[in-house]
């Protein structure tokens, strides 16, 4: 319509009665008043029509009513106007409801709805967006909201809902329109849609409740058109970070993993009264922590379904922990992914597990009074490389500090617990043990302010480890058991062992210098190969208590022991010869008199872990010297003149090499030396001064090292002469008996022959002669040969070949 005066750009009613305008769209008009639709007087039924782009100079751009019109489930879009861009109300009692008044424009006021006059009924509308205001002279009456209705694609326009929409099953429950404009029933889903279009589709996703660290989650996206009309629809998808695309399936159409957005995106056809299903599997990265939850939520036609949520399962597993590691969402399970702390990978921990942890040190607060507490059974190992993983806890040496405000390690029962490989230092206390089983090896527990190790109402085994300078009593036992294998505690303020109601075993234990006493007993207590070290007292027993002793060192205690029940054999009363003991190095020398001096108790290693050979008597305490002597000759039985090999063989029972061994072997005064001096390492020869052959050389720890030489028997020894070649050993801090080896001197019997006639005539000169045959290859043993001549006969001459001295003696 044109011109001043113009009324109804697409429809015109002057009419009094209710006609019905129901499924139309009326876009792109233009008048002076009423843009769209210009209704005079009457009730028309204004139904399911879809109002847009329309513009009036003065009021009403998308409608200007008169009378009482009936406008239902109707879209009023992008409408312009001087006065009410989407709606101009006159006047009467028009029925505004279920209807979307969007993104209108007035020029002076009312942009949505103006209300001139009347009584209008407003209800469960969506008025929004529209300038300067949406309302004016009006309000929004019950029901109504202003929200962004979300058109699938306005700029087209195309008007209908998406699934984000506000609109959907927001209408008035009352509604009594049986179809929208595409002639779709109402309501599809939960309820009356506003706007001209019925939302008929529904998006859902689901997933499995529980997946493992780097298994599989699949993922279904159900998209259903309970519409007649096909739909095209888009769904997306974006996935958690810490899971990996893997697949992607759909029963209608291709979808695509965005790489760059890390989504999945699939858009196709939903026939009416279909389901499509949009499948995808993908894989939960490895190290996710067990309770850690995956959530995914789609979004179908722009509309986000229901969030679903998948819990992270717990896997047994060695745990890493490293100081380059993280704790966030880590389950500790990957080598390459290691978490931070040492508490966050033992509160990930299964039992059974192995928490491995690598060099440095940890300081960790999430113990609470402690850096580590353990409540599981499992194995708590330090002393690796956060490389590769190699286990070496003295090449890589991982602390358990606790700053001297905290206990270094807290292990409460009742549980099974193994913690190896760890320095455990400068805490208040060391390891506290309550009401649990413990194995502590391969440890150094020191600098505390009080106990290095206390267990109470529970089972101590320490093997391998070091208590020392700790401000209590080394190791303190009340109501437990125990049994301590290859330990050194020294230095401690207290007692090095202070036990109460506490039964247990000890075995290559070294107490040296505690302050206190070497070891208090109440209860009862077998010590085997122990050395007692500089103390005011050794050991002390309780009365009624009970220590049985075997193979024990004593040296420099003021009092070996005091009090109580003390059983007692092999005691050697001697300086043990340690290397350093200022210095806290308890290891024994090679002259100690601890060298086999011990008793077979089944331990194959000592405190190192060096070799303690099997079956034969071990050192004393918890150190084994590692350098061994072995020496053997060949043959040995020999006879005068012969050449005897002799062989020492030269063992390194430790890991480390010995870089520099010295040995002399002294030969026996009846032995010579034949020429040959050889060794495997080093350098070997023969020292006329000394009588000796001598070899300095190295001793590597993968391979004994052999020195070998060649010595003649002297001639003429009688059988049964025994000679002796005795070695002595040094190496940097030691001289010691290397052993002796023993040939025994044997004789080959010799030949005697004689010959003469079978007879002979009175007074005839008869010759006899005798043959003495030396055996190959020997010198003459100095034999004394005697000649018996017959009766009535007179020797008369005697001579030899070669010249031999000879005595004729008189005739028998």
């Amino acid at each position: 319509a044109a011109g001043n005066g113009s009324k109804g750009g697409g429809v015109y009613y002057g009419g009094g009665d209710n006609p019905l305008l129901e499924g139309n769209t009326v876009y792109s008009n233009t008048a002076e008043d009423g843009g769209g639709l210009y209704l005079t007087s009457g009730s028309p039924r204004v139904w399911n029509n879809v109002i847009h782009h329309n513009a009036a100079t003065k009021q009403g751009g998308g409608l200007y009513a008169g009378g009482s019109p009936q406008v239902w489930n109707t879209t009023f879009y992008s409408n312009t106007a001087e006065d009410g861009g989407g709606l101009y109300l006159l006047g009467g009692a028009p029925v505004v409801s279920n209807t979307i008044i969007a993104a209108n424009h007035a020029t002076a006021t009312g942009g949505g709805i103006y209300q001139d006059g009347g009584t209008p009924a407003l209800a469960y509308n969506d008025v929004w967006g529209n300038t300067p205001n949406d309302y004016f002279g009006t309000t929004a009456g019950t029901g109504s909201i202003s929200a962004d209705p979300r058109f699938l694609d306005p700029a087209a326009p195309d008007l209908h809902l998406t699934r984000a929409s506000p609109c959907i099953d927001a209408g008035d429950p009352s509604t009594t329109l049986a179809q929208d404009r595409d002639g779709a029933p109402r309501p599809q889903l939960d309820g009356y849609d506003i706007g001209a279009y019925e939302y008929a589709l529904t998006g859902a996703v689901y997933a499995p409740a529980t997946a493992d660290p780097g298994g599989l989650i699949t993922y279904t996206v159900a998209v259903t058109n309970v519409g007649p009309l096909q739909w095209t629809v888009p769904v997306t998808d974006a996935l958690h970070p810490y899971l990996d695309f893997v697949s992607i399936t759909a029963t209608v159409g291709t979808g695509e993993y965005v790489t760059a957005t890390h989504t999945i995106s699939w858009t196709g056809p939903v026939a009416g009264n279909s389901t499509v299903y949009i499948t995808f599997t993908t894989r939960v990265t490895g190290w996710v922590a067990a309770g850690s939850i995956i959530s995914n939520q789609a979004w179908v036609d722009h509309g986000a379904t229901d969030v679903v949520t998948t819990t992270i399962n717990a896997l047994p597993g060695a745990r890493y922990v490293a100081t380059t590691g993280t704790d966030t969402d880590n389950n500790c399970l990957l080598a390459d992914h290691p978490c931070r702390t040492v508490q966050w990978g033992v509160n990930q921990a299964l039992t059974g597990d192995q928490v491995r942890v690598a060099s440095g040190t940890y300081t960790d607060t999430l113990g609470a009074g402690q850096v580590v507490s353990l409540s599981t059974s499992i194995s708590l190992i330090g002393g690796y490389t956060s490389t590769t993983w190699t286990y070496d806890p003295v090449a890589y040496p991982t602390y358990l500090d606790g700053g001297s405000s905290a206990r270094s390690l807290l292990i409460t029962g009742p549980v099974t617990v193994t913690v190896a490989g760890f320095h455990v230092v400068s805490g208040t206390q060391g390891v506290v043990v309550q009401g649990a089983t413990a194995t502590i090896s391969r440890c150094r527990i020191y600098n505390h302010t009080n106990t290095g190790i206390a267990a109470s109402s529970g089972s101590l085994t320490l093997q391998r480890s070091w208590v020392y300078e700790n401000g209590g009593n080394g190791v303190e036992l009340i109501d437990s058991s125990y049994r301590l294998e290859n330990t050194v505690i020294a230095h401690n303020n207290g007692a090095g062992l202070h036990t109460a109601s506490a039964a247990g075993q000890l075995l290559h234990t070294t107490f040296a210098r505690n302050s206190l006493a070497g070891a208090v007993v109440d209860g009862t207590a077998t010590f085997t190969n122990t050395i007692f070290y500089s103390h005011t007292v050794g050991i002390s027993v309780t009365s009624g208590s009970l220590a049985s002793l075997e193979a024990t060192l004593w040296y420099s205690n003021t009092a070996n022991q005091t009090a109580g029940t003390l059983i007692s054999s092999t005691n050697i009363y001697s300086n043990p010869a340690f290397i350093d003991p200022d210095g806290m190095n308890y290891h024994i020398r090679g002259d100690s008199p601890a060298l086999n001096a011990g008793v077979w108790v089944g331990l194959g290693e000592d405190v190192d872990g060096d070799t303690r050979p099997a079956g034969l008597p071990p050192d004393i305490g918890a150190d084994q010297y590692p350098l061994r002597v072995a020496r053997w000759a060949s043959p040995a039985v020999a006879t005068p003149c012969q050449v005897v090999a002799h062989t020492l063989r030269l063992t390194d029972l430790r890991a480390a090499p010995f870089s520099t061994v010295r040995l002399t072997d002294t030969l026996d005064a009846n032995a010579s030396w034949a020429g040959t001096a050889t060794a495997t390492a080093g350098s070997a020869g023969y020292v006329a001064a000394g009588h000796a052959v001598t070899w300095t050389g190295p001793v590597a720890a993968t391979a004994p090292t052999f020195i070998t030489y060649t010595a003649r028997i002297t001639p003429y020894l009688t059988a049964g002469t025994r000679l002796t070649h005795t070695a002595t050993v040094s190496d940097d801090l030691s001289l010691f008996d290397g052993g002796s080896s023993t040939v025994t001197v044997t004789t080959l019997a010799a030949e005697l022959a004689q010959e003469g006639p079978g007879q002979a005539a009175v007074g005839e000169v008869v010759t006899y002669t005798a043959t003495f045959t030396v055996p190959a290859g020997h010198a003459a043993y100095r034999p004394l040969v005697v000649v018996t001549l017959p009766r009535l006969v007179t020797g008369s001459g005697l001579s030899t070949t070669p010249a031999l001295t000879y005595v004729v003696g008189s005739a028998n």
